[in-house]
């Protein structure tokens, strides 16, 4: 999944939580877009250097390993991380790792991630990528969950008013909406 549709899941679920669930309290909004994307983050740095020998997009930071010590690290050091750590959690979700379960439950399932091209297939580039995704109907979950995650960033840029300039500042300085 690309960054905009995680982050836009992310924003618009945390939005209708703060007014549904009384339990969601204040976060900031900009920590939570970073949040939503930290696996990316973490892990395509080392996919870009070791994609030679993994031929694996997804490596440690989409383990369970990973997001299940970072629980245990908000649950016993940073209480107020919550929403933060549940963010960075959905990116699990969104990524639907469950169709990877050698990356998601490493090592358990061996030392090996699940690997997206067999060793030695060159790297693409995202407009190949792209361009795949959009030519074959074998796509159209993937493709959907984008076109989704899209609308979803829209519809949160639409309730929090942030296409008024006044808003958009406030949003960029604060994090809040």
């Amino acid at each position: 999944m690309l960054p905009q549709s995680h982050i836009g899941y992310t924003l618009l679920s945390y939005r209708l939580a703060q007014k549904w669930v009384p339990a969601a309290r204040h976060a900031d909004y900009r920590l939570l877009a970073v949040a939503a994307i930290v696996p990316d983050l973490l892990d395509k740095p080392l996919v870009l250097a070791t994609y030679h020998r993994w031929a694996a997009t997804k490596l440690l930071a989409h383990t369970g390993l990973w997001h299940l010590l970072l629980l245990l690290f908000v649950f016993w050091r940073k209480p107020g991380w919550w929403p933060y750590a549940l963010a960075a959690n959905g990116h699990l979700l969104a990524d639907a790792l469950w169709h990877q379960p050698r990356t998601l439950f490493w090592p358990g399932l061996g030392r090996h991630f699940h690997r997206r091209h067999p060793p030695g297939w060159p790297r693409t580039r995202l407009i190949d990528h792209l361009r795949h995704l959009l030519r074959t109907s074998r796509h159209r979950r993937a493709r959907n969950l984008e076109i989704g995650g899209g609308l979803a960033l829209l519809l949160f840029i639409w309730l929090a008013r942030l296409f008024h300039p006044g808003h958009l500042w406030r949003f960029l300085r604060t994090g809040r909406v």
